[in-house]
């Protein structure tokens, strides 16, 4: 299980990382000398992340329900609940933001007039970006306490196996000793009779 929810902290830092450190501006547009261009090639390119934000989150939500199908432990069903649930909100975010870029776009095809309009929505477009990646960070940091969670429980288990092992063989080592002496006591009491 830890195995588990390794592979799934790695997948969901690698996914994150990947989509959210990719700069926005970076290669992903050629500047042209009208800014709308420039605008229309940026807000594709937020909207082709978010997208891929949306894919990263639904492979995580199907690791999840994978440990929930197949762990019985309820502490862990508990937080593969947790992850489904922060990648499921992941999700919607993110999608809102693919409408956002995809009406950006749509506003600058039908119209150019629509600057002050299209700036309010850049800048709520921004504060959605920013909100999305505060959730991410928390969500990163939940999948980190839930490793932490998982590894101190491993390591409860395996003392409590160890002391519960310990008190078997105090109770055989009891028994063999109460046998041996009934034993002694039944030859003894064998020679006592005629």
């Amino acid at each position: 299980m830890l195995k588990k929810i390794v592979l799934l902290a790695s997948l969901v830092l690698a996914l994150v990382v990947g989509a959210v450190a990719r700069p926005v501006a970076a290669a992903s547009f050629v500047p042209s000398t009208d800014p709308w261009d420039e605008i229309q090639a940026q807000a594709t390119a937020i909207g082709q992340q978010a997208a891929d934000i949306v894919s990263a989150s639904q492979a995580i939500q199907a690791y999840a329900a994978q440990i929930q199908a197949s762990e019985s432990n309820p502490e862990v069903n508990a937080w593969a609940a947790d992850l489904l649930a922060l990648a499921s909100q992941t999700e919607q975010d993110a999608a809102a933001i693919m409408v956002t870029a995809d009406d950006i776009n749509t506003r600058i095809d039908n119209s150019e007039g629509t600057t002050l309009a299209l700036s309010d929505d850049i800048g709520e477009m921004a504060d959605r970006i920013g909100e999305m990646a505060d959730r991410i960070l928390w969500t990163e940091l939940q999948i980190g306490v839930m490793a932490d969670r998982i590894v101190e429980s491993e390591y409860l288990i395996s003392d409590s196996s160890l002391s519960l092992a310990q008190m078997i063989q105090n109770s055989n080592n009891t028994l063999a000793t109460n046998g041996n002496a009934i034993a002694t006591e039944a030859a003894l009491i064998q020679t006592l009779l005629p």
